[in-house]
């Protein structure tokens, strides 16, 4: 699905990139679920992998911040 999805083009680079991840985070939630055994451990296990969830986004975040503090219009420009 992945491959597939980065030969369309949905209108614009925004589409295409919350579709791609849109995908990739139903395939992390998969391999959580199934791979790592989640779907079969208790509610405490669950709180602590959710836990890291927001962690993740604060990191996402700054990243972002700081590549568009350090590079602006350049690389931002055509996206938002």
């Amino acid at each position: 699905i992945t491959v597939l999805a980065s030969y369309v083009d949905f209108g614009s680079a925004k589409i295409n990139i919350l579709i791609a991840m849109g995908i990739a985070t139903l395939k992390a939630s998969l391999v959580a679920v199934f791979f790592m055994h989640l779907k079969w451990e208790d509610k405490l296990t669950w709180a602590f992998a959710g836990l890291s969830l927001p962690f993740l986004a604060l990191f996402v975040v700054f990243d972002v911040i700081d590549i568009a503090i350090r590079y602006g219009n350049k690389l931002f420009g055509s996206l938002f």
